[in-house]
């Protein structure tokens, strides 16, 4: 039998290769696909191969033994929820330099729920520990614009587009612009949201790693330092932020975050600071490293080389699904004065933990939350520690002109930062 796959998990999103099945083994409750990664450039196939192997890994996220959607272009009665049981590519020296990489799956079919599985997201309230006075935490749910039959929680109906309200300690945000026409759930009481969605959509509007010589890759593989090359930027993204790593040009280590404002990704620069000083080296990254990868959360942790201070010193980047914040924290063996600037100097306002660009620009406002304590120079844009420490945790977001009527403000970001505490998503059968 001859068929080919779509999509296996995250593999062929990016559609840079073919995955053909060249036979297949059906038992009662497994199926043994083998096949052939195809590629028409021998890193495109190479790029779909690790793919695959970290869906065969045994990653905390997406790997051996979870669940993952597979769609097939001509078998379409076999898209569904399938789990991964076993598997393996071989890297033959001659298939690799030809562009056609051999693989074997072995995937078992979700009992219920195959089809259209119904996917059932946890998410419950903390305090986060800050010293700023904030109240409980709201865990926050992003329900994929795609979904079929959501069940939102109880007392939170379907709200119009735009509506930002509270209802009983929940609150639902919708916004085709903002948002990517996703629903946004958060509660302080534990919530539950459930929804229904074909496998080829259970993706969309989720998170993903950009990276690598193609253009488009998803990144899978998870626990594992990859020597920094600057030539090849991550950047984390999802429907309202892209955020990257980079070095200034000027020897800066800098933060590009990125947020669609309805129009364009609109763009803002922050310089990393030591003790008041940009933190600087050749290179300024010694290594990087996916610690999540999943389509509610991606992290990623660079191992930072420079001054003293910076060495041994870790930064952190967050992003979730339907969240217009990127949570940063940077960990370092050394006690010192860490602290962000933004790269064009913004005049901005500091209030209980928020710091947020007085004027706008292209009609958007950035904004820098922490739950530590913090000080702001009002003239140019600079956020640190009051007091030196061996950690920093901020988060970066903005309050973009087309956010809804009425737009997200400061609070609303203070809390997507706060509220990403607790999540679960998992299927639950049809």
């Amino acid at each position: 039998m001859a068929t080919q796959i779509w999509t296996f998990g995250r593999c062929g999103l990016d559609t840079i290769s073919r995955i053909e099945v060249v036979d297949l083994d059906e038992g009662r409750d497994e199926v043994t696909f083998n096949g052939e990664i195809v590629g028409d450039t021998v890193a495109k196939a190479v790029t779909t191969a690790r793919q695959m192997e970290g869906h065969l890994e045994l990653n905390p996220d997406e790997g051996r033994g979870d669940t993952l959607p597979v769609s097939f272009v001509d078998e379409t009665s076999w898209d569904g929820l399938w789990r991964v049981e076993d598997g393996e590519v071989t890297w033959d020296a001659m298939s690799v330099a030809g562009g056609v990489i051999p693989f074997s799956l072995t995937l078992s079919k979700v009992p219920r729920g195959f089809h259209h599985p119904v996917m059932e997201l946890l998410t419950w309230g903390a305090t986060v520990d800050n010293v700023q006075g904030w109240p409980v935490a709201a865990g926050l749910v992003a329900v994929p614009a795609e979904a079929l039959a959501v069940d939102l929680p109880p007392l939170v109906t379907d709200a119009p587009v735009n509506y930002l309200g509270e209802l009983s300690n929940t609150w639902v945000y919708q916004d085709a612009e903002f948002n990517g026409g996703s629903t946004t759930v958060r509660g302080v009481l534990p919530v539950r949201t459930s929804y229904r969605i074909k496998a080829s959509d259970y993706y969309k509007s989720g998170c993903k790693l950009l990276d690598g010589p193609v253009a488009g890759p998803f990144l899978i593989r998870t626990g594992r330092q990859v020597k920094w090359d600057p030539t090849r930027t991550w950047v984390l993204a999802n429907e309202q932020i892209q955020v990257s790593v980079v070095d200034d040009g000027a020897g800066k280590l800098r933060i590009v975050v990125k947020h669609w404002d309805g129009t364009t990704w609109d763009s803002v620069n922050w310089d990393v600071l030591i003790d008041g000083s940009a933190v600087t080296s050749s290179p300024m990254v010694l290594a990087g490293e996916v610690v999540h990868n999943s389509p509610e959360r991606l992290s990623v942790s660079y191992r930072l080389v420079g001054s003293t201070n910076a060495r041994a010193a870790f930064l952190t980047l967050s992003i979730y699904r339907g969240n217009p914040v990127v949570s940063c924290k940077i960990k370092s063996a050394f006690t010192t004065d860490w602290g962000i600037e933004e790269s064009g100097l913004l005049d901005g306002t500091l209030t209980s933990g928020r710091f947020e660009q007085d004027a706008a620009v292209n009609g958007n406002k950035y904004l820098v939350v922490s739950p530590d304590a913090i000080t702001a120079s009002a003239a140019n844009g600079r956020v640190s520690l009051t007091t030196p420490a061996n950690m920093f945790r901020f988060g970066i977001g903005a309050i973009v002109n087309s956010a809804g009527s009425p737009p997200l403000n400061n609070t609303n970001l203070r809390d997507a930062y706060a509220g990403v505490l607790g999540k679960r998503l998992y299927p639950v059968g049809a």
